[in-house]
């Protein structure tokens, strides 16, 4: 079902999920997807007042771009999947430590 919705909506300048609580399900759902799709950001910690405020933006701005117009305008509530990964990359196993 969000896959379909995904794909429906994106015109081609990428696809903000927006969502309430980071870790919860719809985050997650959302994070899983845009593994798969390029241009597409997730964004915790969003209320209604941020949204009424940044969504004429969208319009205008990239995905990326609204991520970051975003992010700054609710921090530190607001957060979003690239900025948490930039603090927590990705765990990368280095078989040098076990070779002898």
């Amino acid at each position: 079902m969000i896959c379909d919705a995904l794909h429906e909506t994106d015109s081609g300048d990428g696809v903000v999920f927006l969502t309430d609580i980071s870790g919860a399900a719809p985050y997650r759902a959302a994070s899983l997807m845009s593994h798969k799709h390029e241009h597409c950001e997730v964004i915790s910690g969003v209320d209604a007042d941020l949204l009424e405020a940044m969504y004429p933006l969208r319009e205008v701005c990239s995905s990326a771009d609204f991520r970051e117009q975003i992010v700054g305008a609710g921090a530190p509530v607001v957060s979003s999947l690239w900025h948490q990964q930039q603090k927590n990359p990705p765990f990368v196993l280095l078989h040098d430590l076990y070779e002898k």
